[in-house]
């Protein structure tokens, strides 16, 4: 009975306050791309810094980071080798 009473109330506060901005939505559209992108690229490529990346994937270098950073928190992504000017980074194995 509850879920009803939840489906219905959803409706409604959606009715009343409105779904998400279309510019929110293409907004959070390009930042999946873009970490999707970034994702792909280093499993694909394996070990790579940020501007080795950038250039593999088109983005500019400060939106790569971004990514590597949301990669770095929520999937397993890490830094392998700081020895040279930029890390690398790959996923854990």
């Amino acid at each position: 009975m509850t879920k009803n009473y939840d489906k219905e109330s959803l409706k409604k506060f959606k009715e009343y306050k409105g779904g998400p901005s279309d510019e929110l939505m293409t907004r959070y559209k390009y930042i999946n791309k873009l970490v999707r992108a970034v994702r792909d690229a280093i499993k694909k490529q394996g070990l790579q810094t940020v501007p080795e990346i950038a250039k593999a994937t088109g983005y500019p270098t400060h939106e790569v980071y971004f990514a590597i950073n949301a990669l770095r928190k929520y999937e397993d992504l890490e830094i392998i080798d700081k020895s040279e000017e930029y890390p690398k980074f790959a996923f854990k194995e």
